[in-house]
Parts: structure tokens; C-alpha cells; sequence
């Protein structure tokens, strides 16, 4: 009996402990990429959004309410696997979507979007994955004040969509507060909130972000970007049987980038970024740089 006691012990912390290596790979490398499909600061800047005035109004102007887009990015990052070693790679992104938004009197955003990727490691071909995701929410402009809710829903798949890994729901809140600060340059701070519950349940979590983005227009088409972000994350149980202590993660990221619209339905934009991450679970701690050029094509109807 103490053998079979001694044994079925090491078989359960085998599990978690192989789970755990996997989850850390996971966390780290999958979900993480994936976007928030909320209104950001930088939809500020698709559209001629702003005229002056005591108190500026911002002004989303979609005359037609369907994109259909496509959009393939390369991306080279120093830690292909987010962790305190460092392997660098290439990843390439081929994400494609359809996507609804529309003004209601003048304040009301509503707007839905669905969409499909593949990403693939030129070397960690371990880490590819595919997801399939939708996005929904309303956003409310008062005085220049942006406040958007949003609920996304996604299934994560180790292969092109087949061999599900994970699926998740996530709510989202956000408040973004843009100021004209000078001719061509855009202020604009944030805070945002989201909380997320996934299956396998060891990935739920909620999240506080604050940050500011700042823009310049060089010219009709073509702004430059500068970004700063903090962020913490409370996992409401993650591996706690393994790791016996709670995971809470601290991150900071700079970034900057530019955005090129070349012709309607053409768009041009390249982004790099540094982040450090800091865990109460050492094993997550990392430090990344990356550098992605992406290219989008959409038609709107």
C-alpha cells in the first residue's frame, strides 16, 4: 500500500508538473498575442477625427459600415518562448476578418468583428497556432472622453484550426482621454480593465492596464507613434497545487511605430517594443524586444 501510495503521488505531481512546463509556454507565447478587439486610441487616427474648439469633439467618421480585411505581419522577436532564457525567432502572422462599426447620434460607436489567424515559428515550430475569434462592444465619447465595453470570445488551436488548446470569454472595459496638445500631435492616456475565464479554468485571470499613446501626423496619412504601458495581472488559479503560491504578474512595455495609409483599402505599418515582466513564479519572468512590419488590405461595403 505504500508503494501504490508513493507511486500514485509521483503520478499526479508528474501531471501538474508537466502541465505547468506546458502552461508556462502557453501563457506566455499564445493567448498573450492575442489582440483585445477593443477601441483603442489608435482607431483615433483611421478616421479625419478631430476639429479644434473650446471643447474638442471627436468625430468617427465610417461612411460605410463592413471591412473586410486581410493582413500578414512578420515579426522578429530576442524570446521566441518569453521566459528568462533568450531564443530568438521569426513569426509569421497571416490574419484575415470581417468587421462592422457604426455611429449612433453622434456618441454611440457599436461595433462587432470576426476573425481567423495562423501563426507560425520559423524555428519553435512547437509554439504555432491558429484562433478563430469574435469581438463585440459599444463605446460612448463624452467631451473628448472615450468609454468603450466589450466582450470577446476566442478558441486558441494548436493546429490550423483543429486541436483545440483553450477557449476563453473575456469582458473588457476601457477609458481613453485624447488631447490635441499641439498642431499634428495627439495626447492620449488610458486605463483599461478586462477579466478573462478560459477552459482549462488555470488561465483565468484579471488584468489593470494604464498607459498613454502620443501621435504625430507628418503628413495626410502617415503618423508616428510613441506608447508606454503598465500592467497587472492576478491569475485566479494557476497550478496553485503545484506551485503552492499565487501567480501575479507586473509588466512594463515601451513602444513606437508608425502608421502609412498609402491608398484607400492599403495600409503600411511597422511597430517595435521592448517589455519586462516581472512574477511572483520566477519561471515567467522575461524580458522581449520585438520588431513587426505588417501590411493590411480591406475593402469597406
Amino acid at each position: 500500500m505504500r508503494y501504490f501510495t508513493a507511486l500514485f503521488t509521483g503520478i499526479i505531481l508528474a501531471f501538474f508538473a508537466g502541465n505547468y512546463t506546458y502552461a508556462q509556454n502557453f501563457e506566455n507565447n499564445i493567448e498573450q498575442r492575442i489582440e483585445d478587439g477593443v477601441i483603442t486610441a489608435e482607431d483615433l487616427l483611421e478616421a479625419e477625427e478631430i476639429y479644434g474648439g473650446d471643447e474638442e469633439l471627436i468625430i468617427l467618421v465610417k461612411p460605410k459600415l463592413y471591412k473586410a480585411y486581410i493582413s500578414p505581419s512578420l515579426t522578429y522577436t530576442d524570446n521566441a518562448f518569453l521566459n528568462g532564457g533568450k531564443d530568438d525567432d521569426l513569426i509569421g502572422t497571416l490574419k484575415t476578418g470581417l468587421e462592422f462599426k457604426t455611429v449612433i447620434a453622434n456618441r454611440f460607436d457599436a461595433f462587432a468583428n470576426f476573425s481567423a489567424d495562423v501563426t507560425e515559428y520559423a524555428e519553435n515550430e512547437t509554439l504555432n497556432y491558429s484562433t478563430l475569434q469574435s469581438n463585440f462592444g459599444i463605446s460612448y465619447t463624452h467631451k473628448n472622453l472615450i468609454m468603450t465595453l466589450g466582450y470577446t470570445s476566442g478558441i486558441v488551436y494548436e493546429d490550423f484550426i483543429s486541436d483545440e488548446i483553450i477557449s476563453f470569454h473575456r469582458g473588457i472595459t476601457s477609458f481613453v482621454r485624447p488631447y490635441r496638445i499641439a498642431n499634428n500631435w495627439l495626447f492620449a492616456p488610458y486605463i483599461k480593465g478586462q477579466i478573462r475565464y478560459t477552459n482549462p479554468s488555470e488561465f483565468s485571470y484579471y488584468q489593470g492596464d494604464i498607459g498613454s499613446n502620443l501621435y504625430y501626423r507628418v503628413q495626410q496619412g502617415l503618423n508616428l507613434r510613441f506608447g508606454v504601458r503598465g500592467s497587472y495581472k492576478n491569475y485566479f488559479d494557476y497550478f496553485e497545487s503545484f506551485t503552492t503560491q499565487e501567480r501575479e504578474d507586473n509588466s512594463i512595455s515601451v513602444s513606437s511605430g508608425f502608421d502609412w495609409k498609402l491608398r484607400d483599402g492599403i495600409s503600411f505599418k511597422g511597430d517595435i517594443a521592448f517589455t519586462h515582466n516581472n512574477s511572483t513564479l520566477n519561471a515567467n519572468d522575461y524580458d522581449a524586444f520585438t520588431a513587426t512590419p505588417s501590411l493590411k488590405l480591406s475593402i469597406r461595403f
